[in-house]
Order: C-alpha cells, then structure tokens, then sequence
C-alpha cells in the first residue's frame, strides 16, 4: 500500500514536471492488476509485419508490458487484439488477419511529449502459432480518428464469431484449452 502511494506521487511529479511517467505507471499497474476488472470494450490493434514478428519471436519478459502509443481510445481494462495482415488475396481483395497476441490495458492513456497519448499494457495470452481471423468488416470497426493507428473496436457479437472462428480453425484441438479457457475469464 505504501509503495503505490509512492508511485503514484512519483508519477504525479513526473507528469508535472512535462517528464514520462511511464516506468513508475508500469510498476503500479504489476501492483494493482490483480484488482483490475475488465472493461468490456475489446479493440483490435494491426500491426506492421516486423512489429508482428518481433511480439512473436522475443522472449515473455521482454514484451509482457508495453507502451503503446494508442490515442485517447483504450482505456484501463480495455482487451486489446494484436493482429497483423496476411499476404493480399488478390489487389482489392486484402489479406486475412492473423491473431497473435491479446493484451489488457492498465493504465489510461496518458500524455508522452514525443509519442502523444500512451497506454500501458500487459500480456495476457501469446499464441504459439498465430490464427487466421475472418475479415471482420474493418470498415464498420472503425472507430472515428483510430484508424492512423490501426486500431479497431470490437463489438461483443463480433467477439462471439470471432471464437467461433478460432475454435473451427483450431479444430477443437485440446492444446489450444488454456487460451480458450484464458479467453472466457478476460473477455466475459
């Protein structure tokens, strides 16, 4: 208890001073996300390829929590889908999405100097092979002003056809029940 107050202070000092107060945010939020409830609102966020192959191939402990630069959109306890986009089908026909990665938010954005508003987020599931996605329909997911970062929100209908989606990918196969049984606990 008396370490949050601490951070919290120091965050409060940085962000006065016009400084990042993004290290002491990270380390209140590993103390407080026990706590955290989820919000209910989920988002996509679509990654450039090289970022997609970084969050796949770097080690847990160096990608469990990040800074992302996301507008004022996620907010604390938001889900946040990390997808990126598969070869095009054809030139007016763009490629499938692919899941990776599905992070909480814990913190709210706050105001960076150079990366504008940044939110914290935490891993909470890394998959090991990524899934194809059907096309969600990413012109009704966007959401006004999100689209220069990629960013998509995600009805809750959208969210039951996409675990349909996954499962008939997944073919029910028992290795993927952790992150199903993962999914049911975050996202209800």
């Amino acid at each position: 208890s008396r370490g949050k107050t601490y951070l919290r202070k120091a965050a409060e000092k940085l962000n006065s001073l016009g400084l990042s107060s993004a290290y002491p945010r990270t380390l209140l939020a590993r103390l407080e996300e026990d706590t955290m409830d989820t919000s209910g609102t989920c988002w996509f966020l679509k990654l450039p390829q090289r970022q997609a192959y970084e969050l796949h191939t770097r080690p847990l402990e160096r990608i469990e929590f990040l800074q992302r630069a996301l507008g004022e959109y996620v907010k604390q306890g938001d889900m946040c889908f990390f997808v990126s986009e598969g070869p095009a089908h054809s030139e007016e026909e763009p490629g499938d999405w692919r899941l990776l990665a599905l992070y909480k938010a814990v913190s709210d954005p706050e105001w960076h100097h150079l990366h504008r508003w940044q939110t914290t987020l935490h891993l909470q599931i890394r998959l090991d092979v990524t899934v194809p996605i059907e096309n969600m329909g990413q012109k009704s997911l966007v959401v006004k002003g999100s689209d220069r970062v990629g960013l998509y929100r995600i009805e809750r209908e959208q969210l039951e056809k996409l675990e349909q989606g996954i499962r008939g990918y997944t073919l029910d196969d028992e290795a993927y029940q952790p992150f199903f049984d993962q999914w049911r606990r975050l996202i209800s």
